[in-house]
């Protein structure tokens, strides 16, 4: 490493290449200016290729007389050689290359991801991923430890840990592949069919593996092929019964209901999600046990698993039995964040020993909002070439006509600013609609969306409004909320007022929406409360089944054509598919 940098040169790029879902990370005196996953600019889900787009989207973030001084990587070693001549080709112009090229290992990445950017001084920290061969070498897939920040005093301790697969994570994706999910998002269909089960075959999958001494979870590896497509054994079968067949759909014929299940197979099948669920929280929950006696007030979940969002609640619910007092879990907690750990590592934990330029509880990561936006004029002309009639409004009369349109039952595409960071839409990339209507699960679900009818969707709402619709939660002392990354459950006299937002086990996954992170959004839900009553509207991702979130104008116009949507928000902007209005 150079001992001395190249004036201008301060900036980090970060990036991650671990065989899916690579992305890139931008630092720039020691703040997050940039981030995105590759998916974003390719169009293929979890895009496992090396991030040249994403890289470029982070150097044109950055502020004139900049340049980079250090590129790190999360790769492992069997991806060292390639990453290295690929990062070359990042940077077109001669002479703004890096000083360095460095490699990190991928789990402390994903790891230095969740507690750099949590602020906290110190923390523990478990981290669960089903990350596979794809990083090369040997894989942790779960570790424990403890983290501390402050200057000369940066350290990630690993004090036990598993190779792939033995993990939680992987867990998950068997039992998404054994009912039927394929693709990626596999986890997500299997953590929203669990509410239509009941948890009557936890016997079962506990005779799967063993928790030992250390708090890690140890699989029976006769019950799986970890390598191979089918990941499930003989022996896995004759326990559980023949596999679903990919893409079968489940027969909702009472919607909001713990019973909406027909079909006696749809109810096993249903059940046995519902009994994963439940073993994987009780399983975290006992790893996080493991932690606890070693002065440590803090808790950082990483990997994959992080966003798991009942888990995460049933953690966070009894962190105060175990000494912890806070938790934070980074919005892209699985492999795409690892490319903000890398470069977070890189600063903080000293590849050569170096001393942490920000004390600790530095706020460097302030929210989610860190990816590609475009100008009212680029957008105008987007709009322009597309052929939709269009009107451009100012800021209240947007919120008004948005508003009305929504109250009125219609179905809107709202595009604004920057895209987020992290596989959940949170208020600007999303798609929006009235909760109040309890058909409108259905019709997002299967005229906008194309996915399965029991697929759940959250609520966005203001800050304010949280314990007014949901019962109190040690959530809401955390960071969670504002990162659709833990579940409440709806008060009873609430439920019929929102049903569209309310899964068949009475709880939803939520967003707090805080006026000073995101005053857009936050008066648009209000402008809906002042019309309705209710500070509430159902916010699910703008995009297609198995296809990632809209990134550019273009795209959001594209699937405007394509799907349901009534009508279409962007920037100052409302696109239709008629004239009117």
């Amino acid at each position: 490493m150079s001992a001395h940098r190249t004036p201008g040169k301060n900036g980090i790029l970060g990036l991650s290449f671990l065989g899916r879902d690579s992305s890139a990370c931008l630092l720039v005196d020691g703040r997050i200016q940039a981030a995105s996953q590759e998916e974003r600019f390719t169009g293929l889900k979890g895009e496992p290729g090396f991030p040249l787009r994403a890289a470029r989207f982070c150097l044109e973030s950055l502020p004139p007389g900049r340049g980079i001084g250090r590129v790190v990587v999360a790769c492992g070693e069997a991806r060292k050689s390639r990453a290295a001549v690929r990062c070359s080709g990042i940077f077109r112009t001669p002479g703004s290359g890096p000083e360095t090229v460095e490699f990190v290992e991928p789990h402390l990445c994903q790891i230095g991801a969740s507690f750099f950017a949590s602020s906290f001084r110190n923390a523990a920290f478990l981290y669960s991923d089903d990350l596979r061969g794809g990083a090369g070498g040997t894989v942790l897939a779960a570790a424990a430890g403890y983290a501390e920040a402050g200057t000369g005093k940066n350290r990630i301790e690993i004090v036990a840990s598993r190779s792939w697969p033995h993990s939680p994570a992987f867990l998950s994706f068997v039992f998404s592949r054994y009912l039927g999910f394929g693709g990626t998002g596999g986890e997500y269909q299997l953590m929203g069919l669990a509410a239509y089960g009941r948890p009557s075959h936890k016997d079962k999958i506990r005779r799967l593996f063993g928790l030992s001494s250390d708090g890690m979870i140890d699989l029976d590896l006769s019950f799986f092929n970890p390598a191979e497509a089918v990941p499930y054994s003989g022996k896995f079968t004759a326990l559980f019964g023949p596999a679903r067949p990919g893409g079968s759909r489940f027969r909702i014929s009472r919607e909001g209901s713990r019973d909406g299940l027909a079909d006696r197979k749809d109810r096993y099948h249903a059940d046995l999600a519902a009994s994963l669920q439940s073993v994987l929280s009780e399983t975290t929950v006992a790893m996080v046990s493991a932690l606890r006696g070693r002065g440590v007030k803090n808790l950082c979940l990483c990997g994959e698993s992080g966003l798991n969002c009942v888990t995460n609640t049933a953690v966070v619910e009894r962190i105060e039995k175990y000494g912890f007092g806070d938790v934070f879990i980074q919005p892209a907690a699985g492999p795409a964040g690892a490319a903000m750990g890398a470069a977070l590592y890189g600063r903080d934990a000293g590849l050569e020993g170096r001393k942490s330029r920000k004390g600790p509880g530095a706020k460097i990561f302030r929210d989610a909002f860190l990816g590609k936006g475009w100008s009212t004029e680029e957008i105008g002309r987007a709009i322009g070439k597309s052929g939709y009639p269009f009107r451009k409004y100012g800021h209240r009369e947007l919120v008004r006509r948005t508003c009305l349109e929504l109250s009125r039952g219609r179905v809107a595409g709202w595009f604004q600013g920057r895209f987020e960071w992290g596989p959940r839409a949170l208020g600007h990339r999303s798609i929006l609609a009235d909760p109040r209507n309890p058909e409108m699960k259905e019709i997002v679900n299967t005229k906008v969306k194309f996915r399965d009818q029991f697929r759940p969707f959250a609520p966005s709402l203001t800050r304010e409004s949280v314990k007014e619709y949901f019962e109190d939660s040690r959530c809401l002392k955390t960071r969670l909320p504002g990162f659709m990354l833990c579940v409440l459950t709806a008060r009873r006299s609430k439920r019929k007022i929102i049903p569209a937002v309310v899964h068949a086990d009475g709880t939803s996954r939520i967003h707090s929406v805080d006026k000073r992170t995101d005053p857009l959004f936050h008066g648009l839900l209000a402008g809906f409360a002042k019309l309705t009553g209710v500070p509430v509207l159902l916010d699910t991702s703008f995009n297609l089944k198995s296809r990632p979130i809209v990134s550019s104008p273009e795209e959001a116009l594209g699937m405007f054509g394509k799907s349901g949507l009534d009508f279409l928000v962007m920037d100052r902007f409302i696109v239709r598919k008629d004239g009117h209005g």
